[in-house]
Parts: C-alpha cells; structure tokens; sequence
C-alpha cells in the first residue's frame, strides 16, 4: 500500500479514537442568590399584599399584616421590581426595583404613611443588610445580638424625628435595673439602624429618645443565641417598638 494512503488512514483513526475520549465535566456557573424576608412596617395601612418580579415566594406576602416579618426566603440577586397593594382597596402603594445584593441575608422594610396624593405620601422601602450568607451571623457563646430599626417615617402632619437609643439591663439576681446605657453617640434618621452586638442575656428596658426627650420604652427579656430586631414604628407623634425574635440561619455556600 502505498504511503500516501496509509497517512491518511492513520490520521483518520487518531480522530476516532479521541472522539471516543470523555470530555471532563465541568460544573456550570450558579446564578448568585440572596436570602431575603420583607416586614410591613406601615404606618396607616394594615394589611398588605407583595410580590417580587410577579411571584410571591412565600405564602405570607399574600396578606402580610401591620408590623410582620415574613419567613427568610431565596432570591436571584440584583434589581428585583417590588410591588406592594393595600389588600382592602387594592391601591398600588409601590412599584418600584430594589437591588439585592448577592450573597447577602437582606431584610426589606416598608414603612411610612400612604396616600393616594402625592404630597401626602411618606411611604417608601428600606433594606438593612445582614453579613453574608457564607458567614455566621450567630452571636459569641452566651450572647444575644440586637439590632434597634428607625422604622418611623414623616406623616402628613408630623416630621420624622431623630432618635437616639438607650438600655438599661436588669440581672436575674438584682431587681433594680442599672445604669442608662446610651447605645448611639448619634442620633439616627428614619432607616437608621443600629446594632448592639454580643450583649449579655437578660431583662431589659430599651428606649428610643427623640431631640425633645419624647420616649419610647420597651421591656424585653434578651436570651443568648439568638438575634432580636427592635422597629420603632407608627407616625412621630404616636411611635412604638415592636420586637422580632430568630435563630441565626445557618451558613450556606455560594
């Protein structure tokens, strides 16, 4: 046979051969994702109704009632388009993107005063980001993380106010509660946020305390390993705390 038949056979040969030669997997790119719950925080409507992108990924976002937290949930992370109905008259309350951060557990709050006038409406959405879902947001062995929430926007007739925060702790063996302890040098705006990380179990009076002294006391039992979320809440001139309660989630990878 001559050689310039057989080069090509041979060459013809190695391509099957490789053929037959399994290509390595390789694992397809993950769309990034959050972990995100939303709180009606409302000042004049009570019950709302929330879907995100069209859908509702927990059922609670059907009929979210005045100052709840809906469960944690996944989310494809970027500019998600929110839209949020009175569930008594149906009235689009907002309708708006809110960008997600990936990887984060995000909590989305709405809160102020809705009108159908324009110049009457004080309502608007938050978001307080929480660490990384890959990072523990458990407190240290034998501590408690608590997080006081500005919530309390401007109404028709009332300016937000500032506020400052103070707790007073009560141990279980000393019935007089200690000292005030200022937890913010500064005042916060409405969607400040300020975190008290790592403090001691017990029994305490947290207070809100405006420019003009107006306080706004609530008493709490604090229990170690958990995460508390103190919203103050309601128009400037009636507001009041309200407190959610969880176990730290889990970490997950991305």
């Amino acid at each position: 046979m001559r050689l310039s038949l057989i080069i090509p056979i041979f060459i013809s040969f190695l391509v099957i051969i490789n053929g037959c030669v399994d290509e390595p997997f390789i694992e397809p790119v993950k769309a990034p994702y959050s972990v995100v719950r939303v709180v009606n925080n409302t000042a004049n409507v009570s019950n709302v109704s929330i879907t995100i992108d069209g859908a509702q990924p927990v059922a609670e976002l059907a009929n979210l009632g005045p100052n709840a937290v809906s469960a944690y949930f996944d989310l494809k992370s970027g500019k998600r388009t929110f839209l949020v109905k009175n569930v008594a008259t149906g009235d689009i309350m907002f309708n708006k993107q809110i960008e997600i951060h990936s990887f984060e557990r995000t909590t989305v709050i709405f809160a102020g005063n809705f009108s159908t006038v324009d110049t009457l409406r004080t309502f608007s959405a938050f978001t307080f980001d929480e660490g990384e879902v890959y990072v523990s947001g458990a407190p240290n062995d034998g501590r408690a993380h608590v997080y006081l929430i500005h919530s309390s926007a401007a109404s028709p007739t009332h300016s937000a106010k500032k506020l400052s925060f103070s707790a007073k702790y009560n141990t279980a063996s000393d019935t007089t509660y200690k000292d005030t302890v200022y937890l913010s040098t500064a005042s916060l705006d409405f969607s400040g946020i300020k975190s008290v990380t790592n403090v001691y179990p017990g029994n305490y009076i947290f207070s809100a305390i405006s420019a003009t002294s107006d306080v706004v006391a609530y008493t709490t039992d604090v229990s170690a390993g958990k995460r508390y979320y103190l919203f103050v809440v309601g128009e400037p001139n009636n507001m009041q705390i309200v407190k959610n309660e969880i176990l730290p989630l889990p970490v997950r990878s991305k």
